[in-house]
């Protein structure tokens, strides 16, 4: 195990905040793409979680197996706080109160 990975795994997943640098304005048709990408990466969270949770695993895998389910579980909720994020950009862009590249 590397150093620290054990505590960072234990702690739930924090969402960042998608931030644009000042000079950058949000592009509709860019979003759009990390929206579409967001999706495809939410998707595949849950499928794999989802396979992992119909897996039976022997006696001596479940600590590894839950430590596995523990961490796409956190991936996962990062992934749809992400995606949530990039909808609001998305909305903001729409209702005007986002500038429009």
């Amino acid at each position: 195990m590397i150093e620290g990975q054990a505590e960072l795994n234990d702690q739930p997943a924090v969402a960042r905040t998608r931030r644009l640098p000042e000079n950058k304005v949000p592009n509709l048709a860019i979003e759009l793409g990390h929206l579409e990408a967001a999706d495809r990466h939410v998707a595949l969270a849950r499928d794999r979680l989802a396979s992992i949770e119909d897996i039976e695993c022997p006696s001596g895998d479940s600590r590894a197996r839950a430590h596995r389910l523990r961490t796409l579980r956190q991936t996962l909720a990062a992934f749809e706080a992400h995606r949530e994020q990039i909808v609001k950009t998305i909305a903001g862009i729409r209702d005007g109160s986002l500038p429009r590249s």
